[in-house]
């Protein structure tokens, strides 16, 4: 008794029909392998010899054949956001908007001068990673005062950024830091409010991070606003004495808005069929008999 595919019911069920020739099993290698802008190719289509599989990644601008194409049975030309857009226009699904968040720590670095009249203190915004790792997503700090203080503004712009002041030790004030984000950000800038009270001392705040970072993303679904942030830990460092902040701010938010299908007259082939301008082609194997015409 043959044992008949339980995916297409057509073939006999074998090692390679599964992994490789099965017409369900290509089409989903297809769309799995264009997330990673790669195309798969089947060298030859008959079962009973060695089958090889041949992948390539995806250009941005449509180009001639390569020898690859000859080869392959199946060949996707398309961008990979197309091709994931169509497969979920196929299967009738939302695709949920990409927020993109980044962490960085604010670290208040303090010593008492001799007369113990004076406090010396440096602000620096750092990556979690270091204080010495670079923060890609900002291009330079702003930081002003708040409160009416007669403090000098200052302009960052070499990592790390860091700022040095000289303050009386019984004052209190808020600093205002405007955090101007890089190229390919969804915003331009973002501010965030440090107080600084050197009479107070620091405790460590452990919040639930996991749950802050669903709450930025489940708010960000509804009301898009880049440049949102939260803190999601406090700690102190004894030595130098310092207290880091850390937060999670919101850089970009994408989504995704279906358009009308292209309508350029292009004829999509193969059981795939067109998504959203994609051009899907399946290839006659070397090995087999083109029909004759009638």
């Amino acid at each position: 008794m043959v044992n008949k595919c339980s995916l297409c019911k057509d073939s006999e069920e074998s090692i390679d029909h599964i992994l490789i020739h099965c017409d369900k099993i290509r089409e989903l290698w297809t769309l799995l392998l264009a997330v990673f802008d790669l195309v798969l190719g089947v060298c030859g289509f008959n079962e009973k010899s060695s089958p090889r599989m041949e992948l390539k990644g995806l250009e941005k601008k449509k180009r001639a054949e390569t020898p690859k194409d000859k080869k392959a049975s199946l060949v996707i030309h398309g961008f990979v956001d197309k091709v994931i857009a169509g497969v979920m226009d196929r299967l009738n699904m939302r695709i949920p908007p990409f927020v993109r968040i980044d962490l960085f720590q604010v670290i208040l670095t303090h010593t008492l001068s001799s007369d113990k009249r004076f406090v010396n203190w440096i602000l620096r915004v750092a990556s979690v990673h270091g204080q010495k790792a670079p923060l890609p997503f900002i291009k330079y700090v702003e930081v002003s005062f708040l409160d009416g203080q007669n403090y000098k503004e200052a302009v960052l712009h070499k990592q790390p950024f860091q700022l040095k002041r000289r303050t009386v030790k019984t004052k209190i004030f808020e600093v205002l830091l405007k955090l101007n984000f890089s190229d390919g950000c969804g915003c331009l800038s973002s501010q965030i409010k440090v107080p600084i009270d050197f009479k107070v001392s620091t405790d460590c705040f452990n919040y639930d991070k996991d749950a802050i970072l669903q709450k930025l993303r489940d708010t960000e679904t509804g009301d898009p606003c880049c440049g949102r942030h939260e803190v999601i830990e406090k700690k102190p460092i004894p030595d130098p004495r310092s207290e880091a902040t850390i937060y999670a701010i919101v850089t970009n938010v994408l989504q995704y808005n279906k358009t009308a299908p292209e309508s350029n007259g292009s004829v999509m082939k193969g059981r795939l069929g067109g998504l959203n301008g994609i051009e899907t082609s399946w290839k006659r194997s070397r090995s087999g008999k083109r029909k004759p015409r009638s």
